[in-house]
């Protein structure tokens, strides 16, 4: 007998609940084995610890408590099993016959979805369609990519910005109107280009400097209804040279 398969029985042997032929074939492996030996001692030594113990009265809800711990755990492995269940069956999508409804499902739609384009490009055709701005664009997102400023000699001057919109579905759908904190003079409005670059010129009295500039982005349908507006940053630019002798102005945000 080896000593894992005689630990098997040391409880059944202290306890003497343990077959004749195994108590026998044990006590031989324990007359040679010195570690199972003690293992033994030891075992019978709790027991008797165990048996002069004083007995302790369970508190009054300790069964109920120790039953409803016991029927949540068994709640949550037979959902667990059941999302497993739930995850195999997806396979059954491949089976033969079930392909075949899948593919008969797939024509039917594309059936319905070429009756709908039909349907609309007549209506078009007659001049029932929404007409551009009716609906509410998706999510527009306007951001600077960059920013030229053109000195004039007189001091002013002229700032291009380049703005990159996305979500904007056709020409004229969205428009802007750009302003200049601080600059109540410097506006420009117009429609976005759609999911493009947009130029927009601002005009100034005279060059900003020191601060960077803060543009606000009013947005609006074509039928004059409110998008979430933007905020932009730009670097204030460096005024420009008059004299066309000296180098051309560098972009204030490349």
């Amino acid at each position: 007998m080896q000593c894992h398969h005689a630990r098997e029985l040391f409880s059944d042997y202290v306890g003497e609940e343990i077959e004749s032929a195994l108590a026998v074939s044990l006590e031989n492996h324990l007359a040679a084995c010195e570690s199972c030996r003690e293992d033994v001692a030891g075992l019978r030594r709790v027991w008797a610890s165990l048996e002069q113990a004083p007995l302790v009265e369970p508190p009054r809800l300790f069964h109920a408590n120790l039953m409803g711990r016991v029927d949540t755990l068994r709640a949550e492995e037979e959902e667990a099993a059941a999302r497993k269940r739930a995850m195999r069956d997806w396979r059954s999508l491949f089976r033969p016959r079930t392909l075949a409804f899948g593919a008969a499902a797939a024509v039917l739609l594309l059936a319905c979805f070429e009756m709908t384009q039909q349907r609309q490009n007549r209506a078009a055709e007659i001049g029932v369609l929404p007409s551009i701005g009716q609906h509410l664009p998706a999510v527009v997102r306007v951001q600077q990519v960059g920013s030229v400023w053109t000195a004039r000699p007189d001091g002013s001057g002229t700032l291009l910005v380049r703005m990159r919109s996305e979500g904007v579905p056709r020409v004229g759908e969205v428009l802007y109107r750009v302003s200049v904190d601080g600059y109540p003079d410097s506006l420009a409005e117009g429609a976005l280009t759609p999911n493009g670059e947009t130029p927009v010129t601002l005009n100034f009295a005279q060059a900003p400097a020191g601060t960077p500039l803060h543009l606000s982005v009013k947005l609006t349908t074509a039928d004059g209804r409110p998008l979430p507006p933007v905020s932009l940053e730009i670097p204030a630019p460096a005024a420009a040279p008059a004299d066309p002798n000296q180098p051309a102005p560098q972009p204030a945000n490349p």
